[in-house]
């Protein structure tokens, strides 16, 4: 078994351009009533929602059908242009929404 763990940090060094950042879902967000896997962040933008935090509580790796509400704070894991792709979608309102799915 220990000929299975790396003894080199070499690995590590793929991590070293991901993130997490914060994003909190405005009141007039599209994504309000989408869930996770509906939105296919992990597939469209490739990030991964590591948490999520709504009414004081923190929900870590939540589940891929958590929906989402206003209010919360979506903790995203990723490269920084995928989490800015991906931010984009989380903050666009109704009607940019609509203009940026359009395009």
């Amino acid at each position: 078994r220990d000929k299975d763990v790396r003894t080199d940090l070499s690995a590590l060094r793929t991590f070293a351009s991901f993130e997490i950042s914060a994003v909190r879902i405005d009141d007039n967000s599209r994504v309000i009533g989408k869930s996770i896997v509906e939105l296919q962040l992990r597939n469209m933008y490739s990030v991964t929602v590591a948490a999520l935090l709504r009414n004081k509580e923190l929900m870590d790796n939540p589940d891929p059908e958590t929906i989402f509400e206003k209010g919360d704070i979506v903790y995203l894991m990723g490269r920084p242009e995928q989490i800015a792709r991906a931010t984009e979608l989380l903050v666009k309102s109704s009607r940019q929404f609509d203009e940026y799915v359009e395009t």
